[in-house]
């Protein structure tokens, strides 16, 4: 008979001992969530502070004129374009007054045409005249 050859014994699996610190993945993620926002407001905080920098310093129509890379454009009224893209329009200029037409009393004898044009062979054009509003006569 064989002899019952006798293996040692194995110890018992045993899970690490990890020690019960219910705040630190608390901590941890309190920390990493302050770090981000300090990060984010500092990164809003530079990106205010060059949008304001890029400001031409620019406020009047004036002043828009006077200043590097204003441009006046030929409108009416005046308007002034900064580099970065602000319009100012000129306060000093004002619409002129249209001229009054239509208003002929009915008694007067005159008669108001339209304002048509035809245009005549030769490039030129005529309006309507005369108390049944007829075309001119082309010029020859």
């Amino acid at each position: 008979m064989d002899p019952i050859i006798s293996q040692p014994e194995q110890p018992q699996y045993q899970a690490p001992i990890i020690p019960e610190h219910k705040h630190f993945l608390n901590k941890k993620f309190v920390i990493t969530f302050v770090i981000l926002l300090l990060l984010g407001t500092g990164a809003y905080a530079g990106i205010w502070y060059w949008d304001n920098q890029q400001q031409s310093g620019v406020y009047t129509f004036e002043e828009c004129v006077e200043s590097i890379g204003g441009r006046v454009l030929e409108t009416y009224p005046e308007q002034c374009v900064t580099s970065d893209g602000q319009t100012f329009v000129n306060p000093n200029q004002t619409a002129p007054e249209p001229p009054v037409s239509g208003n002929i009393p009915p008694d007067s004898g005159q008669t108001a045409c339209t304002q048509e044009a035809k245009l005549c062979p030769d490039g030129s054009a005529v309006g309507r005249t005369g108390p049944n509003c007829e075309f001119a006569v082309c010029p020859k």
